[in-house]
């Protein structure tokens, strides 16, 4: 029960990173488009691949896929990140 907490608890703080960080990239006018894409296409791609590794492989596939390439990602995109916020202005 408490890894469920644990996991909700992240997603939480993944979605909030995720969508500043995303406000911060994509022009105001394009903002609209941009989100819209992640809920049309990229949830529901990402719930159907999850359920077919959870069918193929059991149920702790889908969890080990996805925070492995959520770690890759992540070391992969650090650089620009840091690079990003270093432009940024201060205050």
């Amino acid at each position: 029960m408490c890894a469920f907490a644990l996991v909700g608890f992240g997603g939480g703080v993944w979605n909030v990173a995720a969508v500043s960080l995303r406000q911060a990239s994509v022009p105001p006018e394009l903002l609209g488009r941009v989100t819209t894409t992640v809920g049309l296409l990229a949830m529901p791609v990402g719930a159907g691949l999850g359920g077919t590794l959870a069918t193929h492989y059991g149920l702790h596939a889908p969890y080990l896929v996805g925070g492995t390439l959520l770690m890759v990602t992540t070391l992969l995109c650090l650089p620009g990140l840091r690079a990003k916020e270093s432009a940024a202005p201060a205050g």
